[in-house]
């Protein structure tokens, strides 16, 4: 049996760019409603109901904006502009200015999560690109997001209001489960790296792109021995404040999919 190299993987070509289109969001996106099954204090999502993707976790303490509403279980908030979205760079005016039905993305890509579509004019602030520079990394001047929280988290969470809330990674883990995950062993780009976790991430590629499915917290070295390599992880995957996807403190590294 003969390892299949990413390379010549399945990961690569548009033949299988089309049948990922179906559910890779899903896949990138639902990370976060996987993971979130529990601990986490606050979490926004795009619809609301139970079953809508999870749009982020916002650390214990945390006041979104509440909006006018008159739902029973479920609140319409405002998504904290110290909360990092991404749309595209052409959808960016140069006064910084976003155009009227841009997409407001939680990653930089299409697979990502949909947040919403600014209205136009709403002014952000710029931070790094993606690779190739279509995207861009950005938080609101003022919020103009729309999501929604179940009112028992948002009431629990009033009495600590004024709690600053990170955009950044680096506050803490927010909840924690034991998963197994597959991908492909990738050296992130200098600036694709983030605090707190490890430089290497599991990734899917889609043609020449490729879109993190968790970062990896481990020992360098040991992770470096599996570089390119598709494999499949067991340890501890927990959601870091800021982070869009998950993270996985890795416990064992084994091969992933072979040929047959």
């Amino acid at each position: 049996m003969k390892k299949r190299s990413w390379e010549r993987g399945i990961f690569t070509g548009p033949v299988l760019l089309a049948l990922l289109l179906p559910y890779l969001s899903s896949a990138l996106s639902a990370g976060t409603e996987k993971d979130a099954a529990s601990g986490a204090k606050l979490l926004l999502r795009i619809r609301p109901s139970s079953d809508a993707p999870i749009l982020c976790a916002l650390p214990a303490g945390t006041s979104p904006v509440l909006l006018p509403g008159d739902h029973f279980l479920w609140a319409e908030v405002l998504l904290p502009e110290t909360v990092s979205v991404w749309v595209p760079q052409s959808g960016i005016r140069k006064d910084g200015v976003l155009a009227s039905g841009t997409p407001v993305r939680t990653g930089p890509g299409a697979f990502y999560l949909l947040a919403g579509r600014a209205k136009g004019g709403e002014k952000v602030r710029l931070f790094e690109k993606s690779p190739g520079g279509f995207w861009r990394k950005v938080r609101p001047l003022k919020p103009f997001l729309s999501c929604w929280c179940l009112r028992s988290e948002l009431a629990a969470n009033t009495a600590n209001k004024g709690k600053n809330v990170s955009g950044e990674p680096g506050g803490g883990r927010l909840f924690e489960e034991r998963a197994v995950v597959e991908g492909i062993l990738f050296l992130l780009p200098e600036k694709e790296r983030k605090k707190g976790v490890s430089c290497f991430a599991l990734v899917l590629f889609a043609g020449k792109s490729h879109y993190v499915r968790t970062y990896l917290q481990g020992e360098e070295s040991a992770l470096a021995r599996w570089k390119g390599r598709c494999v499949k992880i067991t340890g501890k995957r927990f959601w870091n404040e800021g982070l869009f996807r998950p993270v996985l403190a890795v416990e064992k590294i084994e091969p992933g999919w072979e040929d047959v």
